[in-house]
């Protein structure tokens, strides 16, 4: 008999080791040294606390107390049936386990068979706090139900979950839905759907704990755009940097999580991403090529554009593949027709943040206005063609730096777009 206070259910699975056979106590709870066997068990968890009470098959009763904190689970056994001979304390460790804050409910039908692995119908509910799964963070309100199973020294779990928002490493999801699978500490999140950066992604993430330093995989793919919703990335200043209405494609990644910031450098994977709406807010490239261009006529003192201009510049087509090594993101293949200028070329994104790109920079008519109408100066009486004009970015998401080679415009092209009258 299992009494409905079974709160730590969750918690105990990875040491409930084996079903019992026939003739045999419903459950048995062993190790190296000791073994259990129980006909009752009545779980209290509350706030980390866990308290057990336990009859065994003998008919004497084993009091437990323990903790349920920072992944990890700590019980201490004590009672006259713990062993033939032995009366001492005994204690059990499991884990990792996920940590969580805030009131957990559990509600579980055990069902015991002869010769069967142990079967726990579950449901489970967190209407605040978090649960943390070393690094795979779920947040409350969060609704779980489906079915547990322990046999043979493992654990099989199967349960569908929805939570309000869940975070892995960077990145962040509202309004998840899934089905939480693990099996001899192998965690995985199937059938994941789940909304970001104004998408509703589809896919998984798994995470083995059977090693220090936990290897993942995440593969994600756009499943359909949210209508009317944009997103915005910022940098860690809270400077937004790009905002985007409409991306397609998808990305796999590898890794290990190590606990702390060097988990990216193990990042390897690739993926494809197409942009059809957005804006970039705010770039360093018009000013790098105007003052490129006032360069070449030193004798002249014409004005000059701030280093990076804060109105944004709205994308209308964006493509990219990339490749994650050494904690960037790599493209050779960078493609952004914008409202200003298209631009192709090389680079990478560090997740640090850092930006280094070599980029062929050709500006539209709508670009030359632009620069024009910062420095209020009339616009040249026929079309400017500059041509493509290399550039090369550097610094971070919030404060770029641009620098443009302006070598190849012809000095006729400058003269005209400055004026006869400006120059010697």
């Amino acid at each position: 008999m299992v009494r409905r206070s079974l709160r730590a259910a969750a918690a105990l699975l990875p040491i409930l080791a084996t079903a019992a056979t026939a003739g045999e106590p419903a459950l048995i709870v062993s190790d190296d040294k000791r073994r259990l066997e129980i006909s009752q068990l009545s779980l209290d968890y509350r706030n980390g606390e866990i308290r057990a009470q336990i009859t065994s098959a003998r008919g004497g009763t084993v009091d437990a107390k323990g903790t349920w904190r920072t992944g990890l689970l700590h019980l201490e056994l004590t009672g006259r049936d713990l062993a033939a001979e032995e009366a001492d304390p005994w204690m059990l460790r499991a884990g990792p386990l996920p940590e969580a804050s805030g009131r957990l409910d559990a509600e579980a039908t055990v069902h015991w068979e002869p010769g069967k692995p142990v079967r726990i119908d579950a449901s489970l509910t967190q209407e605040s706090g978090v649960i943390d799964w070393v690094g795979l963070q779920f947040r409350a309100p969060i609704r779980s139900e489906g079915v547990i199973l322990i046999g043979g020294g493992t654990v099989l779990q199967d349960l569908n979950t929805r939570a309000a928002a869940t975070r892995f490493g960077d990145l962040d999801f509202t309004d998840v839905s899934c089905v939480v699978q693990l099996e001899d500490k192998q965690l995985g999140l199937q059938d994941l759907r789940a909304q970001g950066y104004g998408v509703l992604w589809k896919g998984e993430i798994a995470v083995d704990f059977r090693e220090e330093a936990q290897p993942f995989r995440v593969a994600l793919e756009v499943k359909d755009a949210l209508e009317d919703q944009s997103y915005e990335f910022t940098a860690a200043d809270g400077a937004e940097v790009v905002r985007i209405r409409d991306i397609e494609g998808g990305f796999r990644v590898s890794g290990r999580w190590t606990g702390d910031d060097t988990w990216r450098d193990t990042l390897r994977g690739s993926g494809l991403l197409t942009l059809q709406r957005g804006e970039v807010l705010g770039s360093p490239i018009l000013p790098a090529i105007w003052n490129g261009l006032t360069g070449r006529v030193p004798l002249v003192k014409l004005p000059r554009l701030p280093p990076f201009l804060d109105e944004p510049n709205e994308v209308t087509e964006g493509r990219m593949s990339f490749e994650v090594r050494e904690a960037a993101i790599h493209t050779q293949d960078l493609y952004l027709e914008t409202h200003d200028f298209v631009a192709t070329g090389a680079g990478h994104l560090g997740l640090d943040e850092s930006i280094d790109a070599d980029l062929d920079v050709a500006l539209t008519q709508a670009g030359v206005a632009r620069m024009f109408t910062v420095v209020a100066l009339p616009l040249p009486s026929s079309k400017v063609r500059l041509g493509r004009i290399p550039v090369h970015v550097t610094g971070n998401w919030s404060n770029p730096e641009a620098s443009a080679d302006v070598g190849r415009v012809p000095l006729s092209m400058i003269k005209m777009i400055f004026g006869y009258a400006l120059l010697p």
